[in-house]
C-alpha cells in the first residue's frame, strides 16, 4: 500500500514558513517546502510553536509534518535578546531586553528565551524531515538548538551546515 498525504500548504516564502507558528491548528498541518526558503527578510524569526511552562494549557507545539523535500531553510536570525552574558557591561542580565520592556520576540511565550530554536518545541507527533539548515543563528537563554529548543518528536534526514550557530546564556541539552 502507498500512503497518500494532502499537503496543508506548499511553503514558498519566508512569510509562509513563519506562518506555521501562527496557531495551534497551523502547527498541526502538513507542509512541504517548494524551494529553498531565504529568511533574511525577517529581521528576527519567531520560533514556531508556543511554550510557557510544563503545565500551561495555552502551549502548542509542532504536531504536524514539515517535509523539506531536499530544500533548505536559510539565513534565519532567531534571538530573544541582544544582550548575551559576557558583554562589556556585566551589570545587565542576559535577558536585559525582556526586563527593560523591549523584548526581541513579539510572542510572550518566546520572550524568556526558553526552548528556543526555529521550532520552539517539536511535539511528540511532530516530524521535521528531508531538510537542510544553512546560515541559521539562534540565541536563547536556556535549552537552545538550531532546529528546535526541545524535540519530543522526530527529526529525520536533517543537515545542519557548519555556518549555523547556537548561543545560549545558561545551560543546554
Amino acid at each position: 500500500s502507498v500512503d497518500i498525504f494532502n499537503a496543508t500548504k506548499f511553503i514558498k516564502t519566508a512569510e509562509d514558513f513563519q506562518s506555521i507558528g501562527a496557531s495551534k491548528k497551523a502547527c498541526e498541518g502538513y507542509y512541504i517546502l517548494a524551494n529553498d526558503i531565504d529568511c533574511s527578510s525577517i529581521s528576527n524569526f519567531e520560533p514556531i510553536g508556543q511554550y510557557f511552562s510544563e503545565e500551561d494549557p495555552t502551549n502548542f507545539y509542532l504536531h504536524g509534518i514539515l517535509d523539506g523535500d531536499g530544500f533548505a531553510i536559510k539565513n534565519v536570525t532567531c534571538s530573544y535578546s541582544d544582550s548575551p552574558r559576557g558583554t562589556s557591561d556585566q551589570n545587565y542580565p542576559s535577558n536585559y531586553d525582556v526586563w527593560s520592556g523591549n523584548p526581541k520576540f513579539e510572542n510572550e511565550a518566546h520572550q524568556a528565551g526558553d526552548n528556543i530554536g526555529i521550532f520552539q518545541v517539536i511535539g511528540s507527533s511532530g516530524v521535521v524531515k528531508n531538510i537542510a539548515f544553512d546560515n541559521c543563528k539562534v540565541h536563547g537563554r536556556t535549552i537552545v538548538g538550531v532546529v528546535a529548543g526541545n524535540n519530543m518528536g522526530h527529526a529525520e534526514n536533517i543537515l545542519i551546515n557548519s555556518n549555523c550557530s547556537v548561543l545560549m546564556d545558561t545551560h543546554f541539552y
